[in-house]
């Protein structure tokens, strides 16, 4: 059955046609209005815009595939007021400007013949759209947009008409200064005297007018350079709010520790190794120490079961450590070597500028931010140890976000428990990666790529150790939330072998997924750096990272990870990497929140046999003047390096050598010596010093 609402009218004629009369399991309609025009609907609205007569019919299907048909005649008359459609008229207040950018358009200027408009449909150009006589949109990116205005009047006639909007890039914005200081101490016991110094605070694109110092005791300064003398003992946070001058702020603060003078510990370490099985052991502490921080292990792997280290009772004579099985297993496990670490509790700067910090926090089931008591310089490399023995079940720590200023951590115990534990203490060193030595050991503190699995991987030391150094470890990131922790074998004087091992109390499944592993290796004073003639490249880089939650940027050398910022406002970076005889090929990718690795992008290609200059000796081209007549007396030149001869010409007519000398690691002065015919030498007036 068909039901229309008229079936006879002038041009243009709206009918609206239903099929509710019809009866039975329809399952399709098919409407043709005889002018060309189909639908599918079970009721439909149809314009005919042409005066004649059109049969209309409807054909339905019922679930069994049966049809019906009906047709109904529609009588269309020529129209009294004809079939002149609307004019669309558009105005907008502008059509170019920098984005962020808010258009205001109107329709108001758009007429109808013989009727009114109803509608004003409008499409921005840039997937954005409206209704209304008038409207306004913000066009928040650059590009050249149509917006198009379409009105349709009472008959249902319409008309379009656009205008074009460019948004040109964002006018350059005043880029806020950077804030940052230095300091003579950052501990010490009162009355502690600290001179502030702001230098290296800079503006890329003006110049700082004005620096502000607070204290954190109340008291406040002013000038790029300040001293302040702390009276009281606490941990006062000093901040600088530097201004530019366009009026932009930025600050920064660092941690003032005010101890009393029995507090002030001098950095003291000790380090052995202690042979281990699954019974309590106690380790004396030979060296002197007020508040002794213990870190210790991993394993080595001469019983296959899986163990963790864990220690108690830590005091200022010694502490006991023993290897803790998982609770599936028997609980026996024999001998492992085991290197410690005992450091005094604090945050210090070695010789050498390094920071290191030992200290002690509560631990969970949960991860939670343990914050260092001063920010290092570098990101360094985080180690733990479980230091207590409050509840017997064993649990293996895990770290992750480690940055200058902190980490997070938490344990868990085997995956067949439910993860609930009470609170322990748990010991830690952080270390800022490099390498170096002080007055009584040399020391490597790296990470590895995120490479780290159940296979075992090869760490090579940059440093030439003469014996096997103490080696301690820990997992620097929480890529799978399995519980595993580190065992190490194959310990050599200039690598080892490390390798993360799961528990099986849930599965026998042990596939670990890469992880980066965080190394500190300690060994004799006289060891010597290996040359890997590292370069420092530095990338700059764009990126749009609009929707996206971003936690670090990563760096790759020929597929094998470099370098990473987490910092993810950063758009240069320099890292070290080693000078190839092949292709290097940088590329970089973004990580976001849920640790997902965008594709990696190329950002440089480098052939380092096309810069010889890089190479560890160089082609120096050395001039001079002479006085040519005394050029009878000289048999040649000779040219010095810190009075040492590097290169010669027996030719008194001279002016110019080229030499190739190694490249100068240090300040180095040359200078030009005229030989005598008797092979003395006149001694030189002028020299140039090369500094590195």
């Amino acid at each position: 059955m068909i039901d229309t609402n008229t079936v006879s009218g002038a041009a243009p004629l709206m009918v609206s046609f239903g099929a509710t009369g019809s009866t039975g399991d329809i399952t399709s309609y098919s409407w043709s209005f005889g002018d060309g025009a189909t639908a599918d609907a079970s009721s439909v609205d149809h314009q005919y815009i042409t005066p004649g007569t059109y049969n209309a019919s409807l054909t339905v299907t019922d679930s069994s595939g049966s049809m019906s048909s009906k047709t109904v005649l529609i009588q269309v008359t020529e129209g009294t007021t004809g079939n002149t459609p609307p004019q669309a008229v558009i105005s907008s207040s502008t059509a170019l400007g920098s984005a962020p950018l808010t258009v205001s358009f109107s329709g108001a200027g758009s007429t109808a013949s013989g009727t009114v408009i109803t509608v004003y449909h409008w499409d921005f150009g840039d997937g954005s759209d409206a209704t209304g006589e008038s409207a306004s949109h913000l066009y928040s990116k650059p590009g050249t947009f149509n917006a198009v205005l379409t009105v349709t009047d009472g008959n249902g006639l319409t008309d379009s008409v656009s205008t074009p909007v460019i948004v040109s890039s964002s006018q350059q914005e005043n880029q806020p200064p950077q804030a940052v200081f230095t300091v003579t101490s950052s501990s010490g016991s009162a009355p502690l005297t600290v001179t502030f110094n702001a230098a290296a605070s800079i503006d890329n694109d003006g110049s700082i007018s004005s620096y502000s110092w607070q204290f954190g005791d109340g008291a406040t300064g002013n000038g790029r350079s300040t001293t302040h003398t702390y009276t009281n003992e606490a941990a006062f946070t000093a901040t600088l709010l530097v201004t530019d001058n366009d009026g932009a702020k930025s600050s920064y603060s660092k941690i003032i520790s005010v101890v009393s003078e029995e507090d002030n510990s001098p950095f003291n370490i000790e380090v052995g190794e202690v042979a281990v099985n699954s019974e309590w052991a106690t380790v004396n502490i030979n060296s002197s120490f007020k508040n002794p921080v213990v870190v210790a292990g991993p394993p080595s792997s001469s019983d296959p079961e899986p163990c963790v280290v864990r220690l108690q009772n830590i005091s200022t004579t010694g502490f006991e450590i023993k290897l803790e099985e998982w609770g599936y297993l028997d609980g026996r496990h024999t001998e492992e070597n085991v290197s410690y670490i005992v450091m005094e509790r604090g945050h210090f700067i070695l010789p050498d500028g390094t920071h290191v910090e030992a200290g002690n926090f509560s631990g969970t089931t949960n991860f939670v931010n343990n914050v260092f008591k001063e920010t290092f310089n570098l990101k360094p490399i985080v180690l733990t140890t479980v230091a207590s023995n409050n509840e017997a079940e064993v649990v293996s720590g895990r770290l992750r976000n480690i940055t200058k200023n902190g980490f997070d951590y938490y344990f868990r115990e085997q995956e067949k428990n439910n993860n609930e534990h009470l609170i322990e203490t748990v010991d830690y060193i952080a270390w800022e990666q490099g390498t170096g030595e002080t007055d009584t050991f040399s020391f490597e503190a790296q990470t590895t790529p995120d490479s780290v699995t159940h296979v075992p991987y090869d760490i090579v030391y940059k440093t030439a150790f003469s014996t096997p150094p103490y080696l301690f470890a820990n997992i620097q990131t929480t890529y799978s939330p399995d519980t595993a922790a580190l065992r190490v074998e194959n310990q050599g004087k200039s690598s080892i072998s490390v390798s993360v091992e799961e528990e099986q109390s849930q599965d026998d499944e042990i596939s670990h997924a890469p992880e980066s592993v965080g190394y500190l290796a300690v060994g004799s004073k006289g060891s010597e750096t290996i040359d890997q003639k590292e370069r420092l490249f530095t990338f700059h880089w764009e990126y749009d990272q609009t929707g996206q939650e971003l936690i670090e940027f990563r760096f790759y050398l020929n597929g094998k990870y470099l370098c990473s910022t987490e910092n993810v406002a950063d758009r240069t970076l320099s890292c070290t990497a080693p000078l190839l005889y092949e292709e290097m090929v940088f590329s970089m990718t973004a990580v976001t929140s849920n640790n997902e690795e965008t594709v990696p992008s190329t950002v440089l290609r480098f052939d380092p046999t096309l810069f010889p200059q890089l190479a560890p000796t160089r082609l120096v081209t050395f001039a001079w003047d002479f006085d040519r007549g005394a050029e009878d007396l000289i048999s040649g030149f000779t040219v010095m390096a810190n009075n040492s001869k590097v290169c010669e010409i027996a030719d008194p007519t001279a002016r110019q050598l080229v030499c190739e000398i190694d490249t100068p690691s240090s300040e180095t002065q040359f200078a030009i010596q005229a030989v005598k015919t008797d092979n003395s030498t006149i001694q030189f007036k002028n020299s140039i010093l090369y500094a590195p």
